[in-house]
């Protein structure tokens, strides 16, 4: 009779604090699943320009207008020379607005463009943004002492 009760108390098979355990993984695993999610799925790409996108490009420009000493704009382009002699340059190339110093570089300061529009004047530059969504963006930067418009 003692060898049945020990071949009882041999059996292989799950203790309740293992099956405690595995719960408390499984419960772990489940709670952790949603937050990996994000890692595997991208937002949808936004067709428009964003409102901080807009302030960051504004507040760009604004520094660079305070170190100019002449200014001009073209179709679509804006050309400044600073005090420091260089010549910065705001071209639309694709949808995208893009810096050049010197005519060199390739430095993009704002995406999602369709089209955009200059009014130079010795005090104010405005600027107009028309996104590929259609929305419209208007902006002023201002400066104190005048520049030389050409």
């Amino acid at each position: 009779m003692n060898g049945v009760v020990m071949l009882k108390n041999k059996q292989a098979g799950f203790t309740l604090l293992e099956v405690m355990i595995c719960f408390l993984f499984l419960s772990v695993f489940f709670l952790l699943l949603p937050r990996l999610q994000v890692l595997f799925i991208e937002p949808p790409y936004p067709k428009q320009i964003t409102n901080w996108e807009w302030n960051v490009f504004l507040e760009q420009v604004q520094i660079e207008f305070r170190d100019v000493e002449e200014g001009n704009n073209g179709e679509g382009k804006l050309f400044f020379k600073t005090k420091a002699g260089e010549h910065i340059t705001y071209v639309k190339s694709g949808n995208n607005i893009v810096r050049k110093v010197n005519g060199a570089g390739h430095e993009v300061l704002l995406q999602k463009v369709e089209d955009i529009s200059y009014q130079l004047t010795a005090h104010t530059l405005m600027i107009c943004v028309r996104d590929i969504n259609g929305k419209v963006y208007d902006g002023v930067v201002t400066r104190y002492s005048a520049i030389e418009v050409k």
